[in-house]
């Protein structure tokens, strides 16, 4: 008894204070924290007391209802690694959203809390700001904007269902396709779409941001199973992105990729719905001519187009990114230098790259053989999904993802001969460079290294020789 004294003076005066506090503390702690006896009979209101400046939780629910309800949107590069959403793009900045959330009070006669303590409530849910880099659905789009002024009909709500049925149907064959190349070697799957165009020469230096200069092109793919990339590249003094420019890249990127695979007789191809770039009788041309006379066992080429809008391409649109990020901040000098920064990139993800250059010898003359197809009347853009057979002179399409039965199309009669070669487009069929572009590149060399000039300058020395056969060609 006379240690347990001792140590209750030394703990005491070591603290310096009185032993009514501990009593105090102690029956607290013993009484679910309800304070000591004298405060609980005495003063009942002291603990019941909140701080002044507490933010009511029905404020609290309010926000959390806004944002909850605000319209967001999946990543385009990087969906199927992560489950956040965005905002569309007309929240881009937190005083943006937080002027939203004011407009809204006013509807529901509320009191606004701070911008502060919606940006708190903000962070909890799993969104982002965001600033679009593909397009956006028309129709959810659509659908969006017609929400905020009235109830949707029934025949526009089944419209929209069949809309998302559609969407998600596609998600799910993708995934099976992927499956599928994993322990299948008669199969590959390849995803496929072109990068925004990328202008050379390109500097932070004042001058080049005011002149129209050198469009470049990527036709990207990306091959399941081998976590391969290969790329296209041309540029605007060789040709545009019409059908037959897109049909030969095609032709390049299919050459390539059968050859990794030789055992390989169902190919499957995902692209975008583009209908200028993939669905037309060029590109529908392209792929006969390469299932009849291509090296390889190919017996079947089905083409499936996404919903545009939900991007079917997440692979591709991921290498778009990494591209993006690599050429951010860098000068790009030409053509060739764009060229040399993809050959060079190593990507953790899909390592290097297989980069194709386009030259001029690459380009074939498709015209004639699609010409020879009989397409009038069917309607490509239509079209959801597309199947070649080899030696069969039908087309077999699907108008919905989900459709079981194919319909067919005859384009041209059995005892018709596919070519063996296709002829190489002509020389006044490139494309010819605006002068006055011409003469903007011309004003940039001083700034970039004198490989890149000697390009540039090859290029215009057969830009103009193509401009004089033209007007020989037309008769000046």
């Amino acid at each position: 008894m006379r240690n347990q004294s001792e140590c209750k003076r030394l703990y005491l005066s070591t603290l310096n204070i009185s032993q009514l506090r501990v009593y105090n503390g102690a029956y607290g702690k013993l009484n679910g924290g309800l304070g000591s006896s004298y405060q609980t009979n005495f003063y009942p209101k002291m603990m019941k007391r909140s701080p002044h400046n507490k933010t009511a939780a029905t404020a609290i629910d309010h926000v959390t209802a806004f944002i909850s309800q605000l319209h967001t949107v999946p990543a385009h590069y990087c969906r199927q690694d992560t489950k956040r959403q965005y905002l569309e793009d007309h929240f881009q900045t937190k005083i943006q959203l937080y002027n939203a959330y004011k407009e809204q009070c006013l509807t529901d006669n509320v009191e606004p809390v701070s911008m502060k303590k919606v940006v708190d409530v903000f962070k909890k849910f799993d969104i982002s700001f965001h600033c679009p880099k593909k397009d956006q659905c028309a129709k959810c789009r659509l659908i969006y904007l017609t929400l905020k002024q009235r109830d949707l009909s029934e025949e526009e709500e089944l419209e929209f269902l069949m809309h998302l049925i559609e969407k998600w149907i596609f998600r799910i064959q993708k995934k099976e396709k992927i499956a599928s190349v994993l322990g299948d070697k008669k199969m590959m799957y390849i995803e496929q779409d072109m990068q925004g165009n990328v202008i050379s020469p390109d500097s932070d230096i004042g001058l080049f941001w005011y002149m129209s200069r050198i469009n470049n092109f990527n036709f990207t793919s990306y091959i399941h199973g081998w976590n391969k990339v290969v790329c296209v590249l041309w540029h605007e003094g060789l040709s545009g992105k019409d059908g037959v420019t897109m049909a030969s890249a095609r032709l390049q990127m299919l050459e390539y990729s059968l050859k990794l695979n030789s055992e390989c007789i169902d190919l499957q191809l995902d692209g975008d719905g583009c209908a200028a770039q993939n669905r037309n009788q060029k590109e529908s041309a392209a792929e006969v001519f390469f299932l009849e006379n291509g090296d390889h066992n190919l017996q079947t080429i089905t083409v499936s187009y996404g919903i545009p809008g939900h991007s079917p391409v997440q692979n591709v649109d991921q290498v778009h990114s990494i591209i993006d990020r690599v050429l951010k901040g860098r000068d790009l000098h030409s053509p060739l230098d764009f060229y040399t920064k993809l050959v060079n990139h190593c990507s953790p993800k899909f390592n290097k790259f297989h980069v194709i250059r386009l030259k001029q010898e690459h380009f074939l003359d498709f015209n004639q053989l699609s010409s020879q197809m009989w397409f009038k009347g069917f309607r490509f853009g239509d079209m959801k999904v597309i199947q070649y057979r080899k030696g069969d002179r039908n087309l077999y399409y699907k108008l919905h993802h989900g459709q079981d039965d194919w319909f067919m199309h005859r384009y041209q009669e059995d005892s018709f001969e596919i070519p063996k070669e296709l002829p190489p487009l002509r020389e006044i069929d490139f494309n010819i460079i605006p002068q006055q572009k011409q003469r903007n590149v011309e004003q940039c060399y001083a700034y970039i290294p004198l490989r890149d000039q000697i390009f540039f300058k090859e290029m215009f020395s057969v830009n103009d020789n193509r401009r004089i056969a033209l007007r020989i060609a037309e008769g000046f």
